[in-house]
């Protein structure tokens, strides 16, 4: 979940508001936390917390991008989210990392999820940069 948080906002140069407004880039992050919850699940871990659960696995793909949406275009969707992920770019990159062995050893596809860690990777790589939609 948050690894995917923080490649959305690094594809929009660490700005929150403008995420808010990129419907693509909102989808692939939905996307992506679907694919690492489905990960999750086939090595036998549990998905927690609930209400996590039922907003990425239980509601559709537009009711989520939507929710996260209109958070990101709060202050608050910056104070919890983008302080963090433009402060920790490089902790976010390691805990990608370390996603990618737990992607790998599950046998799960996750396309999504895999453009948003190259995102994770273009955004350290130059300084906090946007882009990285490879």
């Amino acid at each position: 979940f948050e690894t995917a948080v923080c490649a959305a906002i690094y594809l929009e140069g660490g700005d929150c508001h403008r995420l808010s407004r990129d419907r693509s880039v909102l989808r692939l992050m939905v996307h992506g936390v679907r694919e690492g919850f489905q990960a999750l699940r086939a090595l036998g871990y549990p998905l927690r917390p609930f209400s996590l659960r039922v907003l990425f696995n239980w509601m559709p793909r537009s009711v989520t991008a939507s929710y996260w949406g209109r958070f990101f275009s709060t202050p608050m969707g910056d104070y919890v989210f983008g302080r963090h992920a433009r402060s920790a770019a490089v902790e976010t990159q390691a805990l990608a990392i370390d996603c990618r062995t737990l992607l790998d050893k599950s046998g799960i596809e996750a396309p999504a999820l895999l453009q948003l860690y190259r995102a994770i990777d273009h955004f350290v790589s130059t300084g906090g940069k946007a882009g990285g939609r490879a």
